[in-house]
């Protein structure tokens, strides 16, 4: 699905730099991100159990890919370290020195 939207999303300034992107080609704000993760996970009525003081988030989504991957490496036996530095990357992070010694 996220494939189809990069295949589609418009061709505009913010297209280059940032995945969401508005009709216009400008990129999405965190806030308007969050607003419309919000209103969908409302409707699909995904929601902790009565009681939690928080619920789903977008930003839950980044922490949750991030421990499926380095899961998913530990069980496949791939070198982890270096999952780490790439994974770093790709969340827009740096890993800390006593990451790189796990």
């Amino acid at each position: 699905m996220l494939a189809d939207y990069l295949a589609e999303r418009p061709a505009g300034a913010g297209a280059r730099r940032h995945f969401l992107c508005a009709n216009k080609g400008t990129s999405v704000s965190r806030a308007t991100a969050e607003r419309i993760f919000r209103v969908l996970r409302l409707a699909a009525e995904v929601k902790r159990p009565t009681g939690c003081r928080y619920q789903p988030r977008l930003h839950d989504l980044r922490h949750t890919m991030a421990t499926h991957c380095l899961v998913n490496a530990y069980r496949t036996g791939a070198d982890v370290q270096a999952l780490l530095v790439n994974l770093s990357v790709y969340l827009g992070t740096s890993v800390s020195p006593a990451l790189k010694n796990i």
